[in-house]
């Protein structure tokens, strides 16, 4: 894979707000960048595999949406998403990213998909909720014979049906959890921001080099016996 897809790519993921921006990572003009990308499309399965042949050996797939914010008269076809960065629903366009990550190395993107709006579905392109869109994206990928230790997602990907399906299919996967997510500890019912009173900070192993401490507890989540890893940053 070339810089120049590797720049763009990396730069959607890394959510920078504009192509220019994008341009600047590999050092070429705009409209050269625009160029290039066409050469290689996003959808053949060859060119995806000669995209993770560049990740590094033991990596985990990391999944998460792109959204390109729009402003101005609304267009056919946008829709409303939450936006972290403005702490407001903005009108856009979601994009699925998917990319194998190393702590130690440089990211690979492999894929960059449209994610159909509900204003855009057809029988060939229909909307998938983010759930769906995650567990397509890991299905294919498996399936094109690409190995990963497990999946990294963000708060939204916690749920039930994604962990249901992540161990059912003996799936590992790293999620952020909302705090006010219910699991059961010890036979007790409780939110995740509860569980932190019975794992006093204390109680956690020290990690230097993190600068926190963590612990991990066993807790069942809709019938699933799952683990939580509880951090405490000092």
């Amino acid at each position: 894979m070339s810089n120049l897809h590797f720049a763009f790519l990396t730069g959607f993921l890394l959510r920078t707000p504009s192509a220019t921006s994008i341009a600047d990572l590999c050092q070429v003009s705009k409209s050269t960048a625009a160029t290039a990308l066409t050469s290689q499309t996003f959808t053949r399965v060859d060119h995806v595999m000669e995209r993770a042949s560049v990740a590094a050996s033991t990596v985990y797939l990391a999944f998460d949406y792109t959204q390109s914010h729009h402003t101005g008269s609304e267009m056919q076809g946008l829709s409303y998403t939450y936006s972290s960065s403005h702490q407001a629903s903005k009108l856009g366009q979601r994009y699925a990213s998917v990319a194998l990550v190393h702590s130690r190395e440089l990211p690979a993107p492999i894929s960059l998909t449209y994610a159909v709006s509900r204003e855009l579905e057809t029988d060939q392109y229909p909307y998938l909720t983010p759930s769906d869109q995650l567990i397509k994206v890991i299905t294919a990928v498996k399936v094109q014979g690409i190995h990963f230790k497990g999946t990294l997602v963000d708060a939204e990907f916690g749920n039930k049906q994604v962990v249901g399906h992540c161990v059912t299919h003996n799936e590992s996967l790293l999620v952020r959890m909302k705090s006010n997510t219910r699991v059961e500890h010890c036979g007790e019912e409780m939110t995740l921001k509860s569980l932190l009173s019975h794992v006093p900070r204390t109680c956690c192993h020290s990690y230097p080099k993190l600068n926190g401490r963590a612990k991990r507890i066993a807790v069942r989540y809709d019938g699933h016996t799952v683990d939580i890893l509880v951090i405490w940053r000092t």
